[in-house]
């Protein structure tokens, strides 16, 4: 699936154009992008004291904050 046409690393541009085509309001699917940001930002805090292993919890953070920074 591509958003916008970008298959792996869509950004903030690409998810409001797809929003745009299927009639969502602008400033609505602004506001849900960066609540979902916001909230992906704290995964490391949630994480504590759920058995997860360090280096696995880093990969996925990594990932989080590629995907956010995206978004910016």
């Amino acid at each position: 699936m591509t958003i916008g046409g970008k298959g792996r690393h869509p950004g903030r541009q690409h998810l409001l154009q797809l929003a745009a085509k299927v009639d969502l309001p602008e400033a609505w699917a602004r506001q849900t992008i960066e609540r979902i940001a916001v909230v992906a930002g704290t995964l490391a805090a949630h994480a504590k004291g759920a058995g997860i292993k360090p280096a696995t919890l880093a990969a996925v953070r990594n990932s989080i904050e590629a995907n956010r920074k995206r978004m910016a």
